[in-house]
């Protein structure tokens, strides 16, 4: 479902969550995440790896209507967050594919890493961490580097935001300092 972080996505989400006999737990999903036909046919490409690292790590137990509004932005307007609900058995279903098992490896493997940025003009991209915007630059590159979704930190007015590969339709080129080679 697109949950827009209105009053009444969050009224539905609670009547949907207390209908059911069995507690939901929920992947979420940035607006704007590349899923198309084309990019999940090319099980080695990077849009399908992407894809996989995004849901992988995005793994919430708790799916209250609370932790939704917890983890999204502030103030970027128009913003809506994927929801995908699920029972406890299809996440276990999910938890034993290989393409996820492989994306939960990408992540425990990022831990630590530090990652050398460059800047570069490139297309802004998908937001990362639901667009969570950070003070500073080097925390926000901290927080890139251990994300393998994470490719690039584009500054803003107010602070930093991480940005992933995905880029929108009709992007344009901007300004944000691209992740290049990561080491432990």
């Amino acid at each position: 479902m697109e949950y827009d972080h209105s009053v009444a996505s969050r009224a539905s989400l609670e009547i949907l969550q207390g209908m059911s006999p069995h507690p939901w737990q929920c992947i979420l999903l940035p607006m704007g995440i590349s899923c198309s036909g084309s990019d999940l046919a090319d099980k080695d490409g990077d849009a399908f790896q992407e894809l996989w690292d995004f849901v992988a790590g995005n793994v919430h137990e708790d799916c209250s209507a609370s932790t939704l509004e917890e983890l999204s932005p502030s103030s970027a307007k128009g913003y809506h967050t994927d929801v995908w609900l699920v029972h406890a058995d299809t996440m276990d279903r999910l938890r034993a594919q290989p393409n996820f098992v492989a994306a939960q490896r990408r992540l425990a493997d990022a831990q630590g890493q530090q990652c050398e940025f460059a800047e570069q003009h490139v297309e802004p991209g998908v937001c990362e961490l639901m667009c969570q915007r950070f003070q500073d630059m080097d925390e926000a590159k901290k927080v890139c580097s251990a994300r393998p979704t994470c490719t690039k930190v584009l500054p803003l007015e107010d602070g930093f935001e991480l940005r992933g590969g995905a880029a929108t339709p009709g992007s344009t080129q901007v300004s944000a300092w691209v992740k290049l080679n990561c080491h432990f």
